[in-house]
């Protein structure tokens, strides 16, 4: 079994399908992470398994960006990311 460590990560382009992770630590591609995602919108985390499939170190800096796939989402989670991520859309729409 694998080593169990706590993050607090900022997410970028959230998807149905995936997000983008900005992390001070590099998570190597097909590592499986298990994430809680707490928006602002939502009352209850949301909490699925991803696993990373890419890697980037962001310029000029000690930090990564990760590209993360969700692999593992229970009905509930992902009926939550499909109304989260529309909420998203209109507002920027409306925007």
């Amino acid at each position: 079994m694998g080593e169990t460590q706590l993050w607090a990560l900022l997410a970028h382009d959230l998807s149905e399908s995936g997000l983008m992770l900005s992390s001070p630590a590099l998570f190597p591609v097909h590592s499986r992470l298990l994430l809680v995602i707490s928006p602002a919108e939502v009352s209850e985390p949301i909490r699925v398994v991803g696993r990373v499939i890419w890697v980037a170190r962001e310029d000029l800096q000690e930090r990564y960006q990760l590209g993360v796939h969700f692999e593992e989402a229970s009905d509930l989670a992902r009926v939550q990311l499909q109304q989260l991520v529309a909420k998203r859309a209109r507002t920027a729409a409306g925007a």
